[in-house]
């Protein structure tokens, strides 16, 4: 999943001599700067990307979800999970929390410190694959799925 950026094979370069740029300490050719262009830009496009990609995690025990998670898989097969959001000020992502197995134990999902849940401290998911998507108005969270 995601894309993935390389550089270009030497031979589609679009600068192929090897004069010096002019003002330059040290010799740099233009196909060397070309090269270390390329190379700089395929690196910033991969890192861009990652960042962007959703993280899916799994969880079988309690658990304070991170700004880089996106989606939590529960396991809740050894007992109830407590899933703890991340303070709403400091979180501008959405996240989907589902429940995975198929046991009676239940995953609870807390707002951090006081902060709600459609105003409630938390919400319970009992049924395997009960699932709910949140967001944040930066003071309380809201299911929006």
């Amino acid at each position: 999943m995601g894309v993935k950026f390389t550089a270009l094979p030497a031979n589609t370069d679009p600068i192929g001599d090897t004069d010096l740029i002019p003002g330059v300490i040290g010799g740099v050719t233009k196909k060397n700067a070309w090269s270390l262009v390329k190379s700089t830009l395929a690196t910033y496009f991969n890192t861009l990307f990652a960042a962007l990609e959703p993280a899916v995690v799994s969880k079988t025990a309690n658990y304070t979800i991170t700004t880089d998670d996106h989606t939590v898989l529960c396991d809740a097969t050894s007992g109830n999970i407590t899933i703890t959001l991340p303070a709403a000020t400091s979180s501008q992502r959405e996240f989907c929390i589902v429940k995975t197995d198929n046991t009676s134990n239940t995953v609870v999902v807390d707002g951090n410190s006081s902060e709600t849940i459609n105003g409630a401290t938390t919400i319970t998911l009992s049924s395997q694959y009960d699932a709910i998507t949140i967001t944040t108005d930066g003071t309380s969270w809201y299911i929006t799925q």
